[in-house]
């Protein structure tokens, strides 16, 4: 059976991905606590996934998965999103 890492270290997102991989055969594997986390702002979720599978490979040399998701409100034009890596301007 091949196996892969999944880059996440949500146990809810591991286990439903890995019922998933395992009907293809495969086998999911979580990263050692020592990997991190790779997060960046970015315009597009392509852009964030990108960097985190680049960031992790680069520690770990091995066949990896990255999941990733994002809100976006178009509606809202200039909704500013706050968040601890970006905070809101006062």
């Amino acid at each position: 059976m091949k196996s892969l890492i999944l880059v996440t270290h949500n146990k809810g997102k591991f286990s439903e991905a890995n019922e998933i991989a395992k009907r293809y055969g495969v086998v999911l594997k979580m990263p050692g606590k020592g990997l991190g986390k790779f997060k960046i702002q970015a315009d597009t979720v392509t852009e964030v996934s990108r960097f985190s599978a680049v960031e992790a490979f680069g520690k770990i040399k091995q066949p990896l998965i990255v999941d990733d998701s994002g809100l976006f409100v178009d509606r809202l034009n200039g909704f500013q999103v706050c968040t601890r890596h970006k905070p809101c301007r006062q």
